[in-house]
């Protein structure tokens, strides 16, 4: 860092440098695209942290039918019943759990 960048963090304020450091840290991840977290540590010296990228997903979920919309009403009208016995052991099967057999 060149004497003039670090007199002006030295001068600036914790709020300055916060903002500063936003900024900054857009810039970095654009320069690096990827989901992997960056290192913050320089040379041999020890590390400070990491500088991980946010990934977004959208706010909204996917459309629901008629029928979905009955279905997720009935799983919330029946909590301790949301799933019967059969669809539960489905589930299982399709984690690829391996559930012992009953003797």
């Amino acid at each position: 860092m060149t004497p003039e960048i670090q007199e002006i963090v030295n001068q600036s304020t914790p709020g300055e440098r916060f903002r500063f450091l936003i900024e900054l840290a857009k810039q970095v991840l654009a320069d690096h695209p990827g989901p992997e977290p960056l290192h913050l540590a320089e040379g041999d010296q020890a590390p400070i942290g990491f500088l991980i990228p946010q990934t977004f997903h959208p706010n909204s979920a996917p459309p629901m039918s008629a029928e979905d919309r009955k279905e997720l009403q009935r799983r919330l009208d029946n909590r301790h019943q949301a799933i019967t016995p059969g669809e539960f052991i489905k589930l299982l099967d399709r984690a690829s759990i391996a559930v012992p057999a009953q003797s």
